[in-house]
Parts: structure tokens; C-alpha cells; sequence
């Protein structure tokens, strides 16, 4: 992250000293004043808070392409699921408000399976930082089938709290 008290106050500073006086003078302008600390701080923000927003930007286009992949389920759960993807609503066949309404372990198809994902969920929900993968997880669909999956999962904080991100192929 930009720190805008050392490199925006440098760049500004540096363009004003760069100025020819007397050139600007000819072109009629009478006066020349460096800004004072209020303006400058102000004009600090201004750039921090451009480049804030092009970085939050970036950030969102990449957020975009990942959570609406077509190609890809993703989840997101704090006790229940909080946000499926088009994707896994398909795959599975809940939709969005379904999913809402169960547990991160009721789509998983096996018991023991279930178990050790209960485990990783209490854990993440108590604040470990951590990424899981997952090999041949078997999924359970809305009408009792199974469906095989590689998953990936890593704890995230999600709108003040925290809970599971995860990737499913």
C-alpha cells in the first residue's frame, strides 16, 4: 500500500520546485506560492485516494472473474453458506437461498467426511488462518447423488467475520 505522508508530499514537492518562475511570470501569471501544509495534505489525499480506488478497482475486476467463473464452484461460509456461485447452485442443485440455509458439512456426502470438515469449519470460525485441499471430495446434490471434487479452502474475514473461502473443480 502507497504511504501518501512520504511519496505523494515528495512528487508534489518536487514538481513545484521544478517550475521556472520566470517563465510562468511571463506567461502573466504575478505569483508563485508553494502550497501550504493544508492544501498540500489535501492534495496527498487526493492522489492516495485515486490510487486507493484504481488498486480497489483491480481488486474487484479479479473478484469478479473468480466468483462468477463458470468453470469454477465457489463458496463462501461463516456458520451457514453466505454466497454460492451460479456455478455450484448448478452443480448441486440448490439455489442461492438454499444454500443459505445449510451447513457447510450437509453437502458433503460421506459421514466421516462431514466430520473432519465440521472440525475445519470450528476451526477457521475460531480464527485460525489456514488453506485446506481436499482430493475426491464427494459431494451430495440437492436429490442425493454423488459428485466427486477437488476442493481448495483458506479461512477469510467476510463482512466482520470470519469463515471459509472455497474453490471447487
Amino acid at each position: 500500500m502507497l504511504n501518501p505522508e512520504s511519496f505523494y508530499k515528495e512528487k508534489i514537492k518536487e514538481s513545484l520546485l521544478k517550475m521556472d518562475r520566470s517563465v510562468i511570470k511571463e506567461l502573466g501569471y504575478k505569483k508563485i506560492e508553494i502550497f501550504e501544509d493544508e492544501k498540500l495534505e489535501k492534495l496527498e489525499n487526493l492522489f492516495f485516494i485515486s490510487e486507493l480506488k484504481f488498486e480497489l478497482l483491480k481488486g474487484k475486476t479479479l473478484q469478479d472473474v473468480l466468483i462468477n467463473s463458470p468453470y469454477m464452484g465457489v463458496l463462501i461460509y461463516q456458520d451457514k453458506y453466505v454466497y454460492s456461485n451460479p456455478y455450484m447452485c448448478k452443480l448441486l442443485g440448490y439455489t442461492s437461498e438454499e444454500f443459505c440455509k445449510l451447513k457447510p458439512e450437509e453437502i458433503i456426502y460421506f459421514e466421516k467426511d462431514r466430520e473432519k470438515v465440521r472440525k475445519v469449519v470450528e476451526r477457521r470460525l475460531r480464527g485460525e488462518y489456514f488453506i485446506q485441499t481436499y482430493e475426491d471430495i464427494v459431494f451430495k446434490t440437492k436429490d442425493n447423488k454423488k459428485v466427486y471434487a477437488l476442493v481448495f479452502s483458506q479461512t477469510i474475514f467476510y463482512e466482520g467475520k470470519l469463515g471459509g473461502l472455497i474453490f471447487v473443480r
